[in-house]
């Protein structure tokens, strides 16, 4: 054994809560959570926006591809077709032109966001008919399966973010 007396180890003494300080800690818990939840929120909120967005070009660029398709044997009434593949995605087509192969459309499509409520998403595309010759040939060299027509990635209206309207 040792030769040292034993000693009774002693506990920290509590710091006591000085008056109006009483249960602070706990106000400050929830407001950093409902700081936290606001950020979850506002991330959920755009990105749904975002997903919706994709799906209004998404369905721009397959009415269009389906309107160029349609356009030489069906010409302008490719966009009757156009406007069925339109609500297939569940969207709503508001204009149509076809001059020659080419097809422009533009397409609306609601979204509900729960904090914003309910939007009108627009997206335009334009495509051209493969295997069928330009109708401006001196703008096109060459015609074959390497260089399809489409006129590139399909661009919004605006730009910018998605055009909302209340």
């Amino acid at each position: 054994m040792s030769d040292r007396p034993h000693m009774p180890t002693r506990r920290p003494r509590r710091r006591r809560a000085q008056p109006g300080e009483a249960g602070s800690a706990t106000v400050w818990g929830v407001a950093v959570l409902g700081a936290l939840w606001a950020v979850v929120l506002a991330l959920v909120v755009a990105g749904g926006a975002r997903v919706a967005r994709h799906r209004a070009q998404t369905a721009a660029d397959l009415t269009a591809l389906a309107v160029a398709a349609q356009a030489v044997p069906m010409g302008k009434e490719a966009c009757r077709h156009g406007g069925t593949v339109a609500e297939a995605n569940r969207a709503r087509l508001i204009r149509c032109a076809v001059v020659g192969t080419i097809a422009d459309v533009v397409v609306t499509t609601r979204i509900n966001l729960p904090p914003l409520g309910t939007r009108t998403l627009t997206a335009r595309a334009r495509a051209a008919a493969e295997n069928h010759p330009h109708p401006d040939p001196g703008r096109r060299k060459r015609h074959d399966a390497d260089h399809p027509i489409v006129t590139g990635p399909a661009r919004p209206i605006a730009t910018g973010p998605a055009r909302s309207t209340p």
